[in-house]
């Protein structure tokens, strides 16, 4: 039943969690070429501000142009000799406005390892003034591109053919870089498939680990729907026979057959009250029912309870026993503090033999209220104990069936414990039990 939900559940969780995994891999990647990128482009915006500090310096010799002919070159001597102070070979590269490169027998050395036609691949042409990366074979070069540099001009062994140069390229291989990243790429791939793998496995875990919770309320629904269905299904079968066993004598009076009209009376309350404890239970488990907190003297209740409930106990000739401190201020519901001292006396009369005795006491402490209810009944079994604040839990169905009990009560008077912020926990022993209720008190 719960097969298409764990796939739905696991398929989930591990998309989630793979999209997360692929998304800081990107991160990682991305902020490592950022990083490594970013160092290169220093160095190289490095190189053009001291190039610049060059140009000016040689414009203050009363050169009004920069000729880089044979003369000039004490220029690029200069350029060579502040490189030399780099972290990284970056190499230097002039350019004719008609996108020719100044001759290498000109620059005397341009980019080792690489010939002038290799270079020519670095053409202005092909480059934007970003930050490029350039293969040239198996090695990588970052490329910085000025144009519409107007530094000077190349002129020709006879000094009539003036061409400006352009164009200026600041270049160093990234090789080491590049291939850290690639390595850096396929370990985030591997480690993505390995990951695939895993977030399947973590997803079909989470997913078993949310279905536990689901299973446990699928479970209880389902108990509570057929403890419900057999708990109607007596007293209104009960009903029915008896209806029509007084459909077959309708000549006799109602005296003559009270005792079915009895009966009859006696399983509508107890389906009555059936009926109200289930629309209770119902309405706490979707938040619907709120209780009225307002300061209540919970001595006064209980005193009004234990009036109530005397004329059972003397029917019984059951001796009740009562120490309780005056005064006691709680902040609670009062109809529903009533509803629990109501469910837990009528519980121990209920389970105390004749000429037993219940002891209830009330005791104030500097932050806590605790009720005590001790009798001297049949008790709880041990088995039985940790499952009687469970939902249509009985230790004796057929005692607690034959006294009117749903087996809802105990369910029904925990919730209102804890709703007042309480706690409530029963002992047994072979003989009798022990209900104790501990609440804040209200200080005023």
């Amino acid at each position: 039943m719960f097969s298409k939900t764990r796939l739905q559940l696991t398929l989930r969780n591990a998309i989630v969690l793979f999209i997360i995994l692929i998304s800081l891999s990107i991160a990682l990647y991305g902020y490592m070429r950022v990083q490594l990128f970013n160092r290169v482009d220093q160095t190289m915006e490095s190189m053009t501000t001291r190039f610049g500090k060059v140009l000016v310096a040689q414009a203050t010799d009363a050169m009004p142009t920069l000729e880089l002919s044979a003369p000039a070159f004490p220029l690029r001597q200069a350029i060579s000799a502040r490189l030399s102070n780099l972290d990284r070979p970056v190499y230097q590269l002039l350019w004719l406005s008609e996108d020719r490169l100044v001759s290498q027998s000109m620059m005397k050395e341009l980019i080792p390892d690489l010939s002038e036609k290799e270079i020519q691949q670095f053409s202005p042409s092909k480059l934007n003034e970003d930050p490029q990366n350039v293969k040239i074979g198996e090695q990588y070069y970052r490329v910085i591109t000025l144009k519409d540099q107007q530094v000077g001009y190349m002129v020709d062994a006879n000094g009539g053919i003036r061409e400006p140069i352009e164009t200026i390229q600041y270049i160093t291989n990234i090789t080491t870089e590049t291939d850290m990243l690639h390595s850096l790429f396929y370990v985030l791939l591997i480690g993505g498939g390995l990951g695939l793998i895993i977030t399947i496995l973590a997803g079909f875990y989470l997913a078993d680990r949310a279905l536990i919770p689901i299973k446990l309320s699928w479970e209880k629904q389902q108990l509570f729907v057929s403890d419900a269905s057999h708990e109607l299904r007596t007293p209104l079968s009960v009903i029915q026979a008896h209806t029509e066993l007084l459909l077959r004598h309708p000549e006799q009076t109602i005296e003559q057959e009270s005792r079915y009209i009895s009966t009859i009376l006696k399983e509508t309350k107890r389906m009555n009250k059936l009926v109200n404890g289930l629309l209770t239970l119902a309405r706490v488990d979707s938040n619907q029912t709120e209780l009225e907190l307002k300061p209540i003297h919970i001595d006064k209740v209980l005193n009004d309870v234990i009036n109530q409930m005397n004329y059972l106990a003397e029917i019984k000739e059951i001796v009740i026993q009562t120490e309780l401190d005056e005064a006691v201020l709680v902040h609670a519901d009062d109809e529903r503090i009533h509803q629990l001292l109501i469910i837990l006396l009528d519980n121990a009369l209920k389970y105390t033999h004749e000429q037993g005795f219940i002891r209830i006491s009330l005791k104030k402490y500097t932050q806590t209220v605790i009720i005590e209810i001790v009798d001297n009944g049949i008790g709880i079994s041990q088995l039985d104990l940790p499952y009687i604040f469970d939902r249509f839990y009985r230790g004796d169905k057929a005692r607690s069936r034959a006294d009117g009990g749903t087996g809802l009560g105990l369910s029904i008077a925990k919730w209102i414990v804890e709703g007042h912020n309480g706690k409530i926990h029963a002992e047994s022993k072979s003989v009798g039990t022990r209900l104790v209720i501990s609440m804040p008190l209200l200080t005023l």
